[in-house]
C-alpha cells in the first residue's frame, strides 16, 4: 500500500511540476506577445513619421517645380525686355545721329542766335529794372505804408526788402530786426555774409548785399531801440557803408545824433567778427564768444545787438543791450536797424 502511495505522490508531483512548467510556458508566451505588441506599435510610428517625411519630400518636390516654371516665366520675360531694349537702343543712337546733324546746323547760325538772345535779355532787364524802384525812397510817395517791396538797387538784382515808412525820413531799408527772440542770432560766419531769418520777421539781411548796397552813393544808418518799460530811442549816423570781404565788411559811420546815446562810434573802422571768425583787437579772447553775439568788435564792444534775447530780466554781457542809453547791460525788448540813401 505504501509503494501505491508513493506512486501516486510521485505522479502528483510529476503533474505539479508540469503545470508549473505549462504555466511559466504560457507567461512567457504572454510577455512575448506583448513585447511583438510593442515592436509593432513602434514599426507603425516609424511607418507613420516616414509617411509625414515622404509628404514634406513630395511637396517640396511641388514647390521646386513651381519655382522652377516661375523662373522660366521670368527669363522668358527678361529676354523680351533685353530685345526691347536692344531695340529702343538702336532707335536711340539713330536719335542722337540726327540730333548731331541738327546741332551741327545749329552751331553754324550760333552766332547770329547768340547775338539776338543777347538782345532780348538786355531788353527784357531793362523793362524790369524800370518796374522796380532803386530804393524804399523811391517809393514813400506812392507806398506810404511799412511792408515788403520789391527794388532793383543796381543793374541786374532785383530783391526783396523791409521798407519802413513810418519814421522821419522815410523810404528806410531794414537790414536787421528783433523783437521777439524767435530767431538764433548766435551764428557763424556765413550765415551773417549771406543772411537770415525772414524778411517779414526777424533777420539779418547779409554782409554781402550791405556791402552791395552801400558801395555806391551816400546812405544814412537809423537804428531804432525798445525798452520792456515801453521807453524808445534812437540813433542816426549820416554816413554809413560796409567794406568789402577782403576788409571782413569793416563798417563805416559818420558822425552820431539821436536820443539813444552814442554806443556805436567805438565801433567805426572795426571789422565784423561772429564766434567761429575772431577779427577783434582783443587778443586774450574772442569777443564775440565772451558776448554770444556777432558784431563789429574792437575790445570789445558798447552795443550787442545780436546778443541773446533775454527778455525783460536779462542783466548781462551777452544780453541784447545798448549801453549809453540804459547805462548798463539791460537786456532791451527790440532793435531796427536801417539805412537810406541821402545821395
Amino acid at each position: 500500500m505504501s509503494a501505491v502511495l508513493l506512486h501516486l505522490e510521485s505522479v502528483l508531483q510529476n503533474q505539479n511540476d508540469l503545470q508549473t512548467a505549462m504555466a511559466d510556458n504560457q507567461i512567457q508566451t504572454l510577455n512575448s506577445l506583448n513585447q511583438i505588441g510593442h515592436d509593432q506599435t513602434q514599426m507603425t510610428g516609424i511607418q507613420n513619421q516616414t509617411l509625414n517625411t515622404l509628404n514634406q519630400i513630395s511637396q517640396t518636390q511641388i514647390q521646386m517645380a513651381t519655382t522652377f516654371n516661375q523662373v522660366a516665366t521670368l527669363m522668358q520675360v527678361q529676354s523680351q525686355q533685353l530685345q526691347n531694349m536692344s531695340s529702343t537702343m538702336s532707335s536711340m543712337v539713330s536719335l542722337l545721329e540726327n540730333q548731331q546733324e541738327t546741332l551741327q546746323n545749329i552751331s553754324k547760325s550760333l552766332p547770329y542766335q547768340t547775338d539776338v538772345v543777347t538782345r532780348e535779355f538786355q531788353m527784357q532787364n531793362s523793362i524790369l529794372r524800370l518796374n522796380f524802384a532803386h530804393d524804399c525812397s523811391e517809393l514813400a510817395f506812392t507806398h506810404p505804408h511799412s511792408g515788403i517791396y520789391t527794388i532793383s538797387p543796381v543793374d541786374g538784382l532785383a530783391m526783396k526788402v523791409y521798407c519802413h515808412m513810418d519814421t522821419a525820413g522815410y523810404g528806410w531799408i531794414v537790414f536787421q530786426r528783433r523783437y521777439d527772440g524767435s530767431v538764433d542770432f548766435y551764428r557763424n560766419w556765413d550765415d551773417y555774409v549771406e543772411g537770415f531769418g525772414t524778411v517779414d520777421g526777424e533777420f539779418w539781411m547779409g554782409l554781402h548785399l550791405l556791402q552791395k548796397l552801400t558801395s555806391s552813393g551816400t546812405w544814412e544808418l537809423k537804428i531804432l531801440l525798445e525798452d520792456f518799460n515801453g521807453g524808445t530811442a534812437y540813433a542816426n549816423y549820416p554816413s554809413f557803408s560796409i567794406g568789402d570781404a577782403a576788409s571782413n565788411y569793416t563798417l563805416h559811420i559818420g558822425a552820431y545824433s539821436g536820443t539813444a546815446g552814442d554806443s556805436l562810434s567805438y565801433n567805426n573802422n572795426k571789422p565784423f567778427s561772429t564766434k567761429d571768425r575772431d577779427n577783434d583787437r582783443q587778443s586774450s579772447f574772442s569777443c564775440a564768444q565772451r558776448h554770444e553775439g556777432a558784431w563789429w568788435h574792437g575790445a570789445c564792444t558798447h552795443i550787442n545787438l545780436n546778443g541773446k534775447y533775454l527778455g525783460a530780466t536779462g542783466n548781462r554781457s551777452t544780453a541784447m543791450f545798448w549801453h549809453h542809453w540804459t547805462l548798463s547791460l539791460q537786456s532791451l525788448k527790440s532793435s531796427m536797424m536801417m539805412f537810406r540813401r541821402i545821395g
